[in-house]
């Protein structure tokens, strides 16, 4: 099996069969994907003549090139080497064709309204104005042309309609098909074809008289099949062909009732001429004022039936987002529960590990509270010569401690008079320190031999400070008794005090203004 022009054979599903012809069957078939019901035409060229295949050829080489909404619409063809059969595949009408509808309007001895002939006979020129001009006619707002130049250099001549060959597609909506004795003219300068094949009552009176075949024919074999409709009868019966020819060239025929309009059965009377030149293009009867009303109409229908389409694609479309909206919030869903499972993994990791935080919080604060150096006092209290035992080493033979002693670089202006008195308190004995930027002590001290701070070798910014006269007035040992008693009723302070209110909240210390000095403090 080859597949030409994207179709597989194995993608369809093989329905009844709806028609059968002179070299194989029509069958319906369905596509698999999406459920859509074609006509297949099953054609076995075995026994074809050259010329068979060759009309055969044209005829797909037509369809391939004609899109119309009255034209029955050709998708593609594949090809059964090992059978000997080719598969065309077409737009499948369902309502049956014209012809199975003049039989049940014969049975019922009914009449088709008049309204539905005028679509159909405007449907019709339509079509027929597609394939002898080889373009769509203008809007019918638009006055067409009587004689219009075709705008494509191919022109196709149907050269066979008749009632069985149009095609149903609803109740009013007709399409033009079966091709199969189409000629095309290549060249658009030449108005006729030599040849003629189709069936005897719809042939016109040049090609009785071997004249050239012209668009003009299908005229006249339109007129046929719209007389036909409105009678139930060709227009043209005999016995025999040269009978049926003598009646066709004298283009005599009973009348058509009198219940449809005269502006119908002119219209008819015009396609029946026996002369072509009198006989009108599918242009002329597009300007007629009955077929501009029922253009209007049609299209009017199709925007319907277009809107109606792009509805049901928006139906679908809607449909297909809810699905997906429903598939986003599944996921969304079960991405929520994930994320409250993960929540309490980690509520419960925390609450597994919450004592051991707190026990290392709780140990840096204590090792904070003793750390090695002071934090500067809040600061509302200006600053001042600061005296802090931070950290004291282990207490040797001559119970020697070291202390850390911060020194203000302000000046003297800057001390309280209690810091004044706490400096002229601070006879200290003290021996030499441990670092090189300590201060430098005169000599060897002891209890005997004090050294107070005003012998120290410091800067001449601290001599100032020691200088002050509470340092020179020189205190007694019972005034320093007394002003110690006299501190332990109004205490200061104390070092931890002072570094809690002079930390961050997070712990981290606050800047320190002061200039740091180490000393080695004797007991």
């Amino acid at each position: 099996m080859e597949s030409v022009e994207g179709v597989n054979d194995a993608d369809y599903e093989l329905l009844e069969v709806i028609g059968h012809g002179s070299f194989g069957l029509i069958r319906k078939v369905r596509r698999k994907s999406d459920g859509m019901v074609f006509a297949r035409k099953e054609i076995h060229y075995r026994k074809m003549e050259e010329r068979e295949r060759k009309q055969l050829a044209s005829e797909v080489h037509i369809l391939s090139n004609l899109r119309h909404p009255h034209i029955v619409r050709y998708f593609g063809r594949s090809i059964d080497r090992a059978n000997h059969t080719i598969y065309l595949y077409m737009e499948f009408c369902g309502n049956g064709d014209l012809g199975s509808l003049i039989k049940d309007c014969q049975q019922e001895n009914s009449m088709i309204p008049e309204n539905i002939l005028w679509s159909i006979f405007v449907q019709l020129t339509l079509a027929l104005y597609r394939c002898h001009f080889g373009a769509d006619a203008p809007p019918s707002e638009v006055l067409v042309s009587s004689s219009p130049s075709p705008s494509s250099s191919v022109v196709v001549l149907h050269r066979d309609i008749k009632p069985d060959n149009i095609f149903r597609d609803g109740e009013i909506s007709v399409k033009l098909g079966d091709f199969g004795l189409s000629r095309i003219l290549d060249d658009p300068s030449t108005t006729f074809a030599q040849t003629y094949v189709g069936t005897p009552y719809y042939m016109s009176p040049e090609i009785i008289n071997h004249e050239p075949y012209t668009a003009k024919s299908d005229i006249w074999a339109l007129g046929c099949t719209m007389y036909e409709m409105c009678t139930k009868l060709p227009p043209f019966r005999a016995m025999t062909q040269p009978e049926l020819n003598h009646k066709i060239r004298r283009g005599i025929f009973p009348p058509i009732s009198g219940l449809y309009s005269m502006t119908l059965r002119d219209t008819i009377r015009w396609c029946l001429a026996v002369d072509p030149k009198r006989r009108p293009m599918a242009s002329d009867l597009l300007m007629i004022d009955m077929f501009r009303a029922y253009r209007k109409e049609l299209e009017v229908l199709a925007l319907r039936k277009e809107l109606k389409i792009r509805e049901n694609s928006l139906l679908k479309r809607e449909a297909n987002v809810l699905v997906k909206e429903e598939e986003l919030k599944n996921r969304e869903r079960i991405l929520y529960e994930k994320e409250m499972n993960l929540e309490k993994v980690i509520h419960a990791h925390v609450c597994r590990t919450q004592p051991e935080v707190e026990r290392f919080y709780s140990k840096i604060q204590e090792i904070g509270h003793s750390g090695e150096r002071p934090i500067n006092r809040s600061p509302a209290m200006s600053s001042a010569h600061t005296i802090s035992s931070l950290h004291c080493s282990s207490p040797v033979k001559d119970k020697r401690q070291t202390i850390d002693i911060s020194l203000a670089k302000l000046s003297p202006t800057h001390f309280s008079p209690n810091e004044r008195r706490q400096l002229a308190m601070s006879n200290i004995p003290v021996r030499q320190p441990l670092q090189e930027n300590t201060l430098k002590l005169s000599n060897t001290v002891s209890k005997k031999n004090p050294v107070t701070p005003s012998r120290l070798r410091v800067s001449p910014n601290n001599r100032k400070t020691l200088d002050s006269p509470l340092h020179t007035q020189g205190l007694s040992r019972n005034e320093v008794n007394t002003e110690a008693n006299r501190n332990l009723r109004n205490p200061r302070p104390t070092v931890m005090e002072m570094w809690r209110k002079n930390v961050w909240e997070d712990g981290e210390e606050l800047p320190s203004p002061f200039l740091r000095k180490n000393v080695t403090i004797l007991n």
